[in-house]
C-alpha cells in the first residue's frame, strides 16, 4: 500500500491539490491520500477555523492545532510539528500497512523521514516542490543567511540524505539539489509539475467562439496573464515585457487579459492606457482565454538578491506549463532559465503566432510531456522500479 502525504498545505482556493496530486491519486484503491493541515487560518482578513475538506473516499483529512501553512515554516515550531504530525503519520502507516510513502514538500519530507526512523523498510519518495529557506526569505520570514534559513538548509539537506528518492520540478532543481546533497546525488531525479490535458489543450474551434464571443478580431494580439502578482511576479514587469513586444514587431491592434482574484483598484492606473480585461474566472473557463490568447506572459520581477537569482533558476510555474500545454507563444523574463531555454525556439517569428497548425504541434509536445499519465508512470517507475 502506498500513502500519498501532503502536510500543511493551505490550498484550498488555488486549486493546486485537484490539479497536482489527485490526477496522480484518483481511482487507485491501492494509495490512500493524507492531508494534515492547520486547523485555524489566519490571514490579512483575520482569524478563522480551518473546516475545509475533500470528500473523495481514499482522502483522509486531520486538522492540528496549529496555525496556518506559512506560520508554520517558522522551524523554531518544527518540534511541535513534530510531536503532532508524527503519530499520525505512524498511525496510518501500520493501520494501512503502508510501504511506500510518498511525501510532497518539505514538511511532508521532514515527518516522513522521521518515520522511516521508527519503521524501517519505508520507502520514502521527497517531492521537492520548491526550496523552503529560499522562499522563507522572499517572504520575510527570516533573512538570508539568518539561523532560521540555515536551519531549513541543514534540514533540505538531511531530507536529500536519508529520503529513498527525490524528485524536483525542473533540470536545474535537480542539478543543484545533486550538488548540495552529494551523498544521495543518484537517488534524484527530475518529473514536472502535472497538466490535466483533459482540460488544457489547444483547440482552433474554441478559440474561434472566445474570440467571437469577445469581439476580438484575428488580426488582435492578446496577451494572457494568468495568477497572482506579489512577490513572485509583479505587474510592472508584465507591463514591461508586453511595451517591448509591442515596440518591437510594432503591434498597432492588442488585448490584454488578467486571470486573477485581486481586487480590481490594483490596476485601476494601467487599464485604461492597455485597455486590460481584470477578471476571476472558474477553473473550467482558464482553457478558453488560453486557446483565444496569442502571447502567455511570465513576468516575474527585477527584484534581486541570491534567493530570487535561484529561485527563477530552478522554477517552472504550472502556470506556464499550461500555456504550453494550449501551445502559447510564451515571454518570459530570461531569470527564469530553464523556460527560457524551453521555449525560446517555439516561435521564432511574430506572425507565426496566428499558424494553428504549428500551434497545435507545440501544444501537443508539451501535452505529452507534463500529461499526468506520463507523470503518474514515471514516478511508479521510480518507487516500484517497474
Amino acid at each position: 500500500m502506498k500513502l500519498y502525504l501532503c502536510i500543511m498545505e493551505n490550498t484550498f482556493n488555488n486549486n493546486i491539490h485537484r490539479n497536482q496530486i489527485f490526477p496522480l491519486t484518483s481511482r487507485d484503491k491501492k494509495i490512500k491520500v493524507l492531508f494534515i493541515a492547520p486547523l485555524f487560518i489566519l490571514t490579512r482578513n483575520g482569524f478563522s477555523i480551518n473546516r475545509q475538506k475533500y470528500i473523495e473516499d481514499n482522502v483522509h483529512h486531520i486538522r492540528i492545532p496549529l496555525l496556518s501553512y506559512n506560520f508554520s515554516m517558522n522551524p523554531l515550531l518544527l518540534p511541535i510539528f513534530l510531536l503532532l504530525t508524527l503519530p499520525i503519520v505512524i498511525y496510518f502507516v501500520f493501520k494501512y500497512k503502508i510501504i511506500n510513502i510518498h511525501a510532497r514538500n518539505h514538511l511532508s519530507s521532514l515527518v516522513s523521514v522521521a518515520a522511516k526512523k521508527i519503521k524501517k523498510n519505508l520507502i520514502i519518495l521527497s517531492d521537492f516542490r520548491g526550496l523552503y529557506a529560499e522562499e522563507g526569505t522572499i517572504l520575510g520570514r527570516w533573512k538570508y543567511n539568518s539561523f532560521r534559513y540555515k536551519i531549513w538548509k541543514y534540514i533540505e539537506k538531511k531530507i536529500c540524505n536519508n529520503s529513498d528518492i527525490v524528485t524536483t520540478i525542473s533540470k536545474n532543481m535537480t542539478k543543484y539539489i545533486s550538488d548540495s546533497c552529494r551523498n544521495n546525488k543518484n537517488k534524484i531525479f527530475f518529473i514536472p509539475a502535472i497538466v490535466d490535458t483533459n482540460k488544457f489543450f489547444f483547440s482552433p474551434l474554441i478559440r474561434k467562439e472566445f474570440r467571437d464571443e469577445n469581439k476580438i478580431n484575428d488580426d488582435v494580439i492578446v496577451f494572457l496573464y494568468v495568477g497572482s502578482f506579489g512577490l513572485w511576479h509583479d505587474l510592472p514587469t508584465f507591463y514591461k515585457y508586453i511595451e517591448h513586444y509591442i515596440k518591437k514587431y510594432n503591434i498597432l491592434k492588442f488585448k490584454v487579459f488578467i486571470l486573477s482574484n485581486i481586487k480590481r483598484n490594483v490596476y485601476l492606473k494601467l487599464h485604461d492606457k492597455y485597455n486590460a480585461t481584470i477578471k476571476s474566472v472558474s477553473p473550467d473557463l482558464v482553457n478558453r482565454y488560453l486557446c483565444g490568447s496569442d502571447i502567455g506572459i511570465l513576468p516575474g520581477t527585477d527584484n534581486s538578491g541570491i534567493e530570487y537569482d535561484l529561485l527563477y533558476r530552478t522554477m517552472i510555474s504550472s502556470k506556464v506549463e499550461e500555456y504550453l500545454s494550449t501551445g502559447l507563444k510564451v515571454i518570459v523574463n530570461e531569470r527564469i532559465e530553464e523556460v527560457y531555454e524551453m521555449t525560446k525556439n517555439d516561435y521564432k517569428e511574430n506572425r507565426l503566432i496566428k499558424n494553428n497548425e504549428l500551434r497545435i504541434d507545440i501544444a501537443n509536445k508539451y501535452k505529452e510531456l507534463f500529461s499526468a499519465k506520463k507523470i503518474k508512470k514515471e514516478y511508479r517507475i521510480l518507487i516500484e522500479g517497474k
